[in-house]
């Protein structure tokens, strides 16, 4: 019986180089490649979606007395989408940042990191900012405007209705108050709009009120409320301060608001001393009364020859109300800041 002859497998043939080369082969190779790549990380977020607890289960977390609980259904609730939370959702955020808020949070020293209440409450402000909810302003106020820009925007926009929301807020922590005189700046530059007449002389009487106790932040704020007058006192501020970050800040600042001062029209210019001599006469008794009116009345009339094209009267005015700010300055019926700031926009004036 012959043998049974068997016949070895033959090699694999190699491809040959116009198969490597062909369209079809690479799109294969991609996504091959793609699918081995991107398989991991397919699962991986499979995972992490189905360990995530729903929406529901999320907002009941948020009733919890235990902080850490609260805070973990906060960081769990940042990572979605905003404009999918339900309203009990958003209405238990709001309500949690204003319970939150209404206790200020301990100090800390300037070298040491943020405390887990002071992380869980950054958390929970930027995602009730994110909200973009109006009644979210109070919560903001008390507990956000310390935190981040937008909230303090979201704040501002609220025009009128968010200005005893500021007092508020200064009086819960006393650390509020730079972030509501920026928050008030921005109410009188971007939102100037939804103040009425009465709101933007509080605003502006509120920022003149931080000058003499930071000037770094009224130089910003003034900056960016556009409150030209405040020139003189900023150039008086930069002056008298030291070498050092805090007369970097004040030239800077001061720099600026110049600049546009310069670029503004005398019109403009009269029209924002005279709102700011409203704000610091609102409510003056006895001496301080007589020379609020009497600038007053040189202000309107100062309107009336600019009205008219009479440039000498307007400068001979302007010189009249530089000389009773210095006065009133000088007899006590003004502060030594509002004498300057006072005297020496009207003298700017009288040389424009």
């Amino acid at each position: 019986m012959m043998p049974v002859q068997t016949r070895a497998p033959s090699a694999p043939r190699p491809l040959q180089p116009a198969t490597l080369m062909s369209p079809t082969f690479r799109m294969r190779a991609l996504a091959f490649a793609l699918l081995v790549l991107l398989a991991p990380a397919k699962l991986r977020a499979q995972a992490d979606a189905s360990a995530l607890p729903s929406v529901d289960a999320l907002t009941t977390m948020l009733d919890s007395r235990d902080p850490q609980v609260r805070a973990q259904a906060v960081s769990a609730l940042g990572t979605l989408d905003v404009s999918l939370l339900p309203q009990a959702t958003r209405t238990k955020l709001i309500g949690l940042l204003e319970s939150d808020a209404a206790s200020p949070l301990p100090e800390r020293p300037d070298d040491s990191a943020d405390s887990a209440e002071g992380e869980e409450r950054i958390q929970l402000v930027r995602l009730v900012t994110r909200l973009g909810d109006a009644r979210a302003a109070r919560g903001l106020a008390l507990g956000g405007i310390a935190v981040s820009e937008a909230a303090q925007r979201l704040v501002a926009s609220q025009g009128d209705a968010a200005l005893p929301l500021l007092l508020e807020s200064e009086r819960v922590d006393t650390t509020n108050r730079n972030s509501a005189a920026m928050t008030r700046a921005l109410m009188l530059g971007e939102y100037g709009s939804r103040l009425s007449v009465a709101g933007r002389l509080e605003a502006t009487a509120e920022i003149f009120r931080v000058a003499s106790v930071d000037g770094p932040t009224f130089a910003h704020a003034a900056e960016t409320a556009r409150l030209f007058s405040s020139v003189p006192l900023l150039e008086q501020l930069a002056a008298a301060e030291e070498p050092g970050i805090v007369k970097s800040v004040l030239v800077r600042e001061l720099g600026l608001l110049s600049d546009l001062r310069a670029r503004r029209s005398v019109s403009a210019v009269l029209s924002d001393l005279t709102q700011s001599v409203a704000a610091i006469c609102d409510g003056a008794q006895g001496a301080r009364l007589g020379a609020c009116q009497a600038i007053t009345t040189d202000l309107a009339t100062a309107a009336n020859h600019l009205a008219g094209g009479r440039t000498t009267p307007l400068h001979n005015v302007m010189n009249s109300i530089a000389q009773r700010a210095s006065d009133a300055a000088r007899q006590g019926a003004f502060a030594a800041w509002e004498g300057t700031l006072v005297s020496g926009t009207a003298a700017y004036l009288a040389v424009r």
